[in-house]
């Protein structure tokens, strides 16, 4: 799904919350977003987000909703 900046001023609050929130960022069809000062860097060629190679792998992995 995607919501304009009218429908994300909308449901702040509700099902959207958004820490630190600026309305300067807020555009007609996007919220700006910025990275923070740090970034993390990955020493591996390729990144996986599957459960099942995880478990194989006997792999921490962390998934979020």
């Amino acid at each position: 799904m995607i919501l304009g900046g009218k429908e994300i001023q909308k449901r702040m609050g509700s099902d959207i919350f958004i820490d630190p929130y600026d309305a300067a960022q807020l555009n007609p069809n996007s919220y700006n977003l910025q990275l923070h000062n740090e970034l993390m860097v990955y020493d591996i060629i390729t990144i996986t987000l599957s459960l099942d190679y995880c478990l194989s792998q006997k792999s921490i992995c962390y998934f979020t909703r």
